[in-house]
């Protein structure tokens, strides 16, 4: 998983193999975007959309937006966020 950088836009991603995939551990915020890759390659982008915080348990639950890319582009310029 890479976390897009600030203030980018996925449209504005060109080549997704750009990306960091170095780190297994991400800390992404509200309005953030990420970029997955599965083992079959398909191409997940995503954008967080509202964290909920859930004060008596561990977990906090998120909302997000996603676009699952089946033809393998990492090409985004076409996305419509």
């Amino acid at each position: 998983m890479a976390l897009v950088p600030t203030g980018s836009r996925l449209a504005d991603i060109v080549s997704a193999s750009s990306l960091d995939y170095s780190s297994r551990v991400r800390a992404p915020m509200k309005g953030d975007s990420l970029h997955c890759k599965t083992q079959r390659a398909t191409l997940l982008p995503l954008r967080i959309a509202k964290v909920l915080a859930h004060e008596d348990e561990l977990q906090d639950s998120i909302t997000m937006k996603y676009w699952i890319r089946t033809d393998g582009s990492e090409n985004f310029s076409g996305l419509d966020e």
